[in-house]
């Protein structure tokens, strides 16, 4: 095997790109952590979804983008990578007990795209090889990210699971759209409704099946952005791989490029935004001699968040000081009608039918990525 080593997307001097791949972790300690990590990640989609509020089980969330008013569906039905987000215990509440204090991620507009209905979305509490990960991750020095705009030390304190289940009938694509982790303006300036921290990188690692990670590039003009973002280049992640987004890709800035003969400084400031589209290829999955039904693509995203909110110990869901539960956003006449689907949606949580029917589903996800085990299609970690 070659020793680890950094894949840059193939056309990065071309657009300035300063994202990368790390691949062939050599470090034992961090594949002993990776390969029980992505067995934790299996073993929640094995156990599926429970009625009561368990640790190592699926968290089932209602969703509903903000500008989707008329819409409210389960997570795990939705065409979208299905979410389950972890914290970094940060204290007990002094007057409760009952209250802990736990980093969090994705309060800013973030919340605002996904949606997630404040009864249902939990933060659970990080797993021991989460935190392990965190602190190898924060200390390797192949992630480092330097040069404007980069913060020298990096503390991770939040994982994101986003599990991309495709499968031949009606999730053929599973699409994360493009999108920029870290808000910023037209004009370069850090937006203070972030949960990231200025200046960190996103580090995502790769598990399962592999797919290609997208980038998007847009102009500004100083005052506002003056183009749609246009797919620039594209990198295929594998299991096993890091890859870090670097704080200056998502930064609005006169680039350095390359015009094919020197590097030189670009005249209109510019932004890249990522995605990921992982699609059931059928001719591909002809040629398994394991023809298996589904595929499985995990992402596990680690971040430093500035944002500590109270969570109950009991349902990992926000609440305030004296451990009450916050309400969804009904300040309009459109938020409101947005709750009461919310409210509608919320009643299919006891229904054991609807339990089982969830739990048939990701079990046979684990199967499938179980059996789809053939050493040519992609490395393994063991």
């Amino acid at each position: 095997m070659n020793k680890e080593k950094k894949l840059y997307f193939p056309n990065w001097k071309k657009w300035g790109i300063n994202s990368f791949v790390v691949r062939n972790i050599q470090s034992r300690d961090m594949l002993m952590k990776i390969n029980l990590l992505h067995n934790e990640c299996l073993n929640r989609l094995r156990n599926g979804p429970a009625s009561t509020i368990k640790k190592n089980n699926i968290s089932l969330a209602i969703e509903s983008p903000k500008f989707c008013i008329n819409y409210a569906e389960w997570n795990i039905d939705r065409k979208v990578p299905l979410r389950q987000y972890f914290g970094l215990n940060n204290g007990n509440n002094d007057n409760n007990d009952s209250i802990t204090k736990r980093w969090c991620y994705g309060v800013g507009s973030g919340s605002s795209t996904v949606g997630g209905d404040m009864k249902t979305t939990q933060t659970k509490p990080m797993t021991t090889v989460m935190k392990d990960l965190c602190k190898i991750l924060s200390n390797f020095k192949m992630l480092k990210c330097k040069g404007e705009f980069c913060e020298k030390k990096v503390n991770f304190n939040h994982v994101t699971i986003l599990y991309y289940m495709n499968d031949s009938k009606s999730n053929k694509k599973i699409t994360l759209n493009p999108h920029c982790d870290v808000g910023i303006s037209a004009s370069n300036v850090y937006l203070t409704n972030n949960s990231q921290k200025e200046g960190t990188p996103t580090v995502v690692l790769s598990l399962s099946e592999g797919k290609p990670i997208s980038f998007y590039k847009r102009y500004s003009n100083g005052k506002k952005f003056v183009s749609e973002a246009g797919l620039v280049d594209k990198l295929d992640m594998k299991h096993g791989d890091l890859f870090v987004l670097h704080p200056l890709d998502e930064r609005v800035i006169n680039r350095r490029i390359h015009d094919g003969e020197k590097f030189k400084i670009e005249s209109q400031k510019t932004q890249f935004k990522h995605g990921v589209e992982c699609i059931w290829d059928r001719k591909k999955r002809e040629n398994d001699v394991h023809q298996t039904s589904s595929l499985l693509s995990i992402s596990v995203c680690f971040r430093e968040s500035i944002i500590c909110q109270n969570f109950s110990q009991y349902k990992n869901i926000t609440v305030d000081e004296k451990g009450l539960e916050y309400d969804n956003d009904i300040h309009t006449q459109q938020m409101k009608a947005r709750n009461i689907n919310i409210e509608k949606k919320r009643k299919e949580i006891q229904n054991s039918n609807n339990l089982k029917r969830i739990q048939k589903k990701t079990r046979r996800f684990v199967r499938d990525n179980e059996h789809n085990n053939n050493p040519n299609k992609r490395s393994r970690i063991t």
